[in-house]
């Protein structure tokens, strides 16, 4: 491992209200959409996407869409948005949040 991790961000409040309740469906809907983020095969309950921009381990995200709809734990959340590296401004562009 090389030292890098994905930048944490600083969510506006107004963006963090709509963003909150997001679904599981709704994060994989976009990542189908970011062209950098490619699904790639996976065995059991995982959906996973990987982005060949992004150095080892950070180049590969895992969701598992079968517990629940949502997240109970903003903390995950948190830090599934800061893997993924979508900031408020992409966010915005893919009319997830609203102005």
């Amino acid at each position: 491992m090389n030292g890098w991790t994905p930048p944490k961000k600083k969510w506006s409040k107004g963006a963090w209200d709509q963003l909150r309740n997001i679904t599981k469906k709704k994060i994989l809907n976009l990542l189908d959409k970011d062209p950098r983020w490619t699904l790639v095969p996976s065995r059991g309950a995982t959906i996973t996407y990987h982005n060949p921009a992004l150095p080892i381990p950070f180049d590969k995200v895992a969701i598992h869409p079968h517990s629940g709809k949502g997240y109970r734990r903003q903390s995950l959340l948190r830090d599934l948005l800061d893997q993924i590296c979508w900031t408020e401004e992409s966010l915005r562009e893919m009319k997830v949040i609203k102005k």
